[in-house]
Formats: C-alpha cells, structure tokens, sequence
C-alpha cells in the first residue's frame, strides 16, 4: 500500500494504470476546491484535464474502487489498521504522549474555562485573584480580564489552599454577560468562602465590570483548608458549588462531620451532577472505612468509587476529564486525571464489562516520540487542575512551586502523536472579538528534553532549604526531570 497525504493506492493488479495516484473522495474534493489547476502539471492526461471544471466527474475518474482504504472505513478494517496509529506504551505499558506548551508565567493556575460563546477564547484564573483572556492564537489580552485580587484571601505559603478557586460562565453568556467566581474571604480569624456573579463590561468583551458583583451565598469556613471550589453548570441549566468539608483532619465537625450532614452546605461528600449520592466520606475514605462507627452504618448507602490508588503512587488526587475532542482519536472515552503530590498523569478507560475500568499510566514520549516542532516530553510535577477548551480539547495546569505568589505556573495540551485527525476535520473559525488591550504575544519556554533510559526517576516533588527549589519530574514513568533553579536569579 502506497500513500500521499490521506491519499492511497491498494496494491491491486486490478487496478487501472494511472498517472497520478488515485484519491480518497473527501480528500480528493478538497484538493480540487484548492489546487486543480496544478493536475496539468502533474500529468500528461488530457481526458483528466478535460474533466477540470467538473469536480464529481473528476474524483469518480481519480478515485479508488476499494473503498476500505479510504477514512473512515480504513479504521474499521482490522486487516489494514492492526497496530497502525495507536498510542504507544513503553515496556511497562505506561502510554507515552506529548505536550504542547500553552502558557507560562501563572501564578497557581486554578481554573482554565471557556465561554461557550463561540470566540474560542479561554479565561485562566490565578489563585491570587486574577483572571486573563487568552485568544485562540495563544496571545494574552494584557489588562486582566478580572481583578478581585484585594478581595481575595489568600497567602505565600506553599500549600495554601485558600484564593480564588472556581469559575464557570452563563450557559447564555454571549447574550447576557454574566459568570461566577467562587473565592476565600476573610477578616482577621474570621474566614469564608463567597460565590458572587459579575457581568461582563457593556463596552469590552474582554473585560468585567467590577462595579456589577453581585454576592449570591457566602458560607462560613472554620478551617483554612478544604475550601472546594469547582462551580459548573449542568445540562438542566442550574449552577453546581461544590463546597470543601470545612478543614481540618477527619472532618471533625459535628457528631458525623459536616460531609455527611445534610443540614450544612460544606460537604465533601454529596451530589454530583450527573449522579446524586453519598460518596462516603468521612465514614469511607475511597474503598477503605476511615470512622469505624460510621462505617458500619449500613443506612449510608454510600457510592463506592470506581478506581483507587495506592499512596506509593500519589497522595492527592487531580481529577480530569474524560476526552471529547477531535484532534486525537485514540483518546476519545479516556478519562485523565493525575496526582497533585507525585506528578503522576493517569488514566481510565470503561471496560465492555460493567463496572469494569481499565487502568494505564500516562508517560512522556522516549526518544523521537515528541521531536515534533512545538512538542515536548516535560512538566511541572505539582498538577492543579485539569480543562477543556471550547473545541473539546484537553489541557492540564501545574507549577514547580505551589505557591499563590510563584510565577512558576504552566498550561499544557495533551497531544498523542501516533494518530491524528484528518487534515482539515478539526478546524475551528473563532467568532471575531474586538480587543481594546494591547496583547502580549505567547512566547514558549520548554523544550524537548532528549533522555536516556538510565535516567533516574525521583519519586516526588523535593525542595532543599539553602539550595533553591529542584522541579522534580518524574522520568521513567511520567516523563518527568529534575532541573535546579538558582533562587538569586529573580
């Protein structure tokens, strides 16, 4: 079998002699929409130059009679596609995929959303209290699309998990302007979290009005961890908070903890979206009892969870998403999540069986697997959050220093090199947005790093007092490296 672009020739004898290479229709369509001209060039066929002006005769005259080396049913054809595109695994069937840099510079990257408002833009907020729009070509409207910075409860510490936390756009929002942030507030010891909506400015698509904040519910926090902050709408058009248990170790709150009582709005362990239920917490903590009396309580009903991991693997859980892009097939139906603590990417895939998940390890790319121009095999090993883009997408967020005032924060696209998309299914045509900001234009920083199979792997994030910080990556089986930074170098 001989291939051109998306085109291919079956090594049939039965196959007329041509002199050009026969051609997949939809393929064939488009090269006619945009190069036909050139076929005169190519070839000394009049009856082919004949057919010019006429693109269905043309194609029926240059198009392959077996249809199954053809997209898409070229895919279905076990004979023709075994093996052929899928995501390679290392020798320990750890997935190897690459990165595509997307911006750097954050501080605590939280949250990356979009609008659904057809511009493509997406909306990133720093945990500081700060949210920018980027465009789709990557460059960053300069003035902050939101600043509650001066609201915003938060700290230097690395860890801290207070600050601006969530944000999720109108369903509506290319009519009505309008979204909601959810942050930490506080007045010396007293500390809550508060979900307010803004509209977006009457004059600049690309920027709130902060005069239009209007506070919907604050709650009261007794500790300063566990603060949640996921808000989302659901397909019924309601707004979800997803509210942390209040802090502290064990959810000590209360005879039963504030996740399993119904009476107080931080909980940890009810509702999602698609499923309502009790997920246990703090009777179970995933498979395993955690309060031994609340754990016998059969009238829980809790929700088991579908997958767990050992603390030799990781020791707090970055959910994902499942992919619904485009651009990469393979991945379609893969839920990817990773570890906040280890730097592990991860993932899921539902077995035909039910109930049945299929685990597998996500890792960098080995040797020329990312030396694509734009690609590389490295991250920052504390992984915030995950995000989709208005496409489908999939995109993750990490730093090399979790704290809210490091500027060391990184947004990365998950790319699988070894199968693609047709050229030209996945092109998008964003909606214009007028820009009143000056942009800063998007300059990469990371590169591909060649590595050797005798590389060792750290098995966490470290950071030596007196020695500046070292961004712990893993290696073998997360594509992660180690590099020092001179704390002195600003």
């Amino acid at each position: 079998m001989v291939g051109t672009g998306d085109s291919l020739i079956a090594n049939d004898p039965s196959t007329p002699l041509r002199t050009l290479p026969g051609l997949c229709e939809d393929y064939c369509l488009d090269m006619w929409q945009t190069c036909r001209g050139l076929f005169r060039h190519l070839s000394p066929d009049r009856k082919l130059w004949a057919l010019e002006g006429d693109r269905a005769k043309f194609c029926r005259y240059l198009s392959l009679d077996d249809t199954d080396y053809c997209f898409p049913r070229l895919l279905v054809n076990e004979n023709l596609n075994a093996n052929l595109g899928r995501v390679v695994a290392d020798a320990k069937g750890c997935l190897q995929l690459c990165l595509e840099e997307v911006a750097n510079g954050l501080r605590n990257p939280v949250a990356m959303v979009h609008a659904q408002d057809g511009t493509h833009r997406f909306f990133v907020a720093e945990q500081v209290g700060l949210v920018w729009a980027y465009l789709p070509d990557r460059s960053r409207v300069e003035k902050p699309f939101l600043n509650i910075s001066r609201a915003v409860l938060t700290s230097p510490w690395e860890g801290d998990e207070r600050g601006f936390l969530g944000m999720a756009f109108h369903p509506r929002f290319r009519h009505n302007g309008r979204l909601y942030v959810y942050y930490s507030v506080g007045v010396d010891f007293h500390e809550w979290i508060r979900i307010s909506e803004f509209r977006v400015a009457e004059n600049d698509t690309n920027a709130v009005d902060h005069s239009s904040e209007r506070i919907i519910l604050e709650i009261e926090e007794p500790a300063a961890n566990h603060n949640g902050g996921q808000l989302l709408f659901g397909d019924d058009g309601y707004l979800y908070i997803f509210t942390g248990d209040g802090g502290m170790a064990g959810d000590p709150f209360g005879k039963f903890g504030n996740a399993q009582n119904k009476y107080v709005l931080l909980s940890a362990g009810w509702w999602t979206v698609e499923r309502g239920g009790n997920y246990g917490w703090r009777a179970r903590e995933g498979f395993e009892c955690y309060d031994l009396k609340l754990c016998a309580n059969a009238s829980l009903d809790d929700v088991l969870p579908i997958f767990a991991y050992p603390h030799k693997l990781g020791k707090s859980v970055t959910g994902g998403y499942v992919y619904r892009g485009c651009e990469y097939p393979n991945l379609n139906g893969l839920y990817i999540f990773g570890d906040f603590m280890s730097g592990r990417l991860m993932s899921l895939r539902e077995s035909p069986g039910p109930g049945q998940w299929q685990y597998s390890e996500l890792c960098m790319g080995r040797g020329q697997t990312c030396e694509f121009p734009g690609l590389i095999n490295n991250y920052y090993p504390h992984i915030i959050s995950f995000a989709e883009d208005e496409a489908g997408e999939l995109y993750f967020m990490s730093t090399g220093v979790p704290s809210a005032t490091a500027a060391r924060g990184v947004i990365y696209k998950i790319i699988d090199p070894s199968r693609r998309a047709p050229p030209g299914k996945c092109q998008i045509q964003p909606a214009q947005v007028t820009v009143k900001s000056r942009l800063i234009r998007f300059v990469p920083k990371e590169k591909f790093i060649r590595r050797t199979e005798s590389t060792p792997r750290p098995t966490a994030p470290c950071r030596h007092r007196g020695l500046g910080t070292h961004n712990c990556r893993h290696e073998e089986d997360a594509g992660v490296i180690c590099s020092h930074e001179d704390p002195d170098r600003g």
